[in-house]
């Protein structure tokens, strides 16, 4: 009775160790499927001639033309009065280094709109002398 008893023990210890193995498998699987959000970025943004920028700072970025682009050149033309008024944005993209050294030094590609709205920049500037 008592080997039958010490076998059953035994038995219940092992099986209670793999479910567990199983569960920390499932929970590093878990973590590894987990992508890393795509960061949002606020700044001015114009477009002239098939061409585009974001300022955010003290920085500007060349923006990649694609679909996202054009579709955010199509929304930011309600908020512009002048062709070369900038427009407050924010997107969702990837930035990175521009290869062609004759332009602004970073890339942004934008991969979603998050929100178009007026640039809250001073419309017009007065020089007095």
């Amino acid at each position: 009775m008592k080997q039958v008893l010490v076998i059953l023990i035994a038995l219940i210890g092992f099986v209670s160790c793999k479910k567990e193995a199983k569960v920390e498998t499932q929970e590093i699987n878990a973590e590894a499927k987990i992508e890393k959000p795509t960061p949002i970025y606020t700044g001015d943004f114009l477009a002239v001639d098939g061409s585009a920028i974001i300022t955010m700072g003290n920085e500007t970025y060349k923006v990649i033309m694609n679909d996202a682009c054009k579709e955010l050149i199509e929304k930011s033309k309600t908020f512009q009065k002048e062709p070369f008024d900038f427009v407050k944005i924010s997107v969702k993209g990837d930035i990175a280094d521009n290869p062609n050294e004759n332009e602004w030094k970073k890339t942004l590609t934008i991969t979603s709109i998050e929100n178009v709205s007026k640039s809250t920049t001073e419309e017009n500037i007065t020089i007095v002398k």
